[in-house]
């Protein structure tokens, strides 16, 4: 079925994705981390600590050749590290919104994890568990994240 806007393919979209309440989640693995991880790339604009200058940078740029990122300093000074040698500060071990999503399709579960980076500088955290899978989750409100998300998986439900 072809939708009349962008919006409205990518509501309908979304809504073939399982919905799961961020409190449930939090019940389930609160106690059980190992069977629940974060998948989410460091992003441009995240804020980070990197282990070797031993201080707080912002992300502002990533070298898809290297697969290094380039952080800043509050000083100004420039180092491209490995995705390891930092972490991302975060608001919490889970986003902020109340809900989070799985894809019902496989297809969809895949093109996450085959583009973990995309996803990520979208800024939409991804997470896998054993028993349910990919988890989608948002720090933010509206359609602003869904809708580049749509797009970026080359979908065309529109006119």
């Amino acid at each position: 079925m072809k939708y009349k806007t962008i919006e409205e393919a990518t509501k309908a979209c979304v809504g073939e994705f399982n919905a799961i309440p961020y409190a449930l989640i939090e019940k389930a693995y609160k106690n059980d981390i190992d069977s629940f991880y974060e998948l989410t790339k460091p992003a441009i604009g995240d804020y980070v600590h990197v282990f070797s200058l031993n201080s707080e940078a912002e992300i502002t740029g990533y070298d898809s050749d290297t697969g290094k990122y380039k952080v800043t300093t509050s000083d100004g000074s420039v180092s491209l590290v490995d995705e390891y040698a930092m972490e991302v500060y975060y608001d919490a071990w889970l986003p902020m919104w109340g809900w989070m999503w799985n894809p019902q399709s496989s297809l969809d579960e895949e093109w996450v994890v085959d583009n973990l980076q995309t996803v990520s500088d979208l800024g939409v955290r991804i997470y896998e568990c054993d028993e349910v899978g990919i988890l989608l989750g948002i720090d933010g409100a509206g359609y602003k994240h869904w809708i580049p998300l749509y797009k970026a998986r080359g979908l065309r439900w529109h006119e």
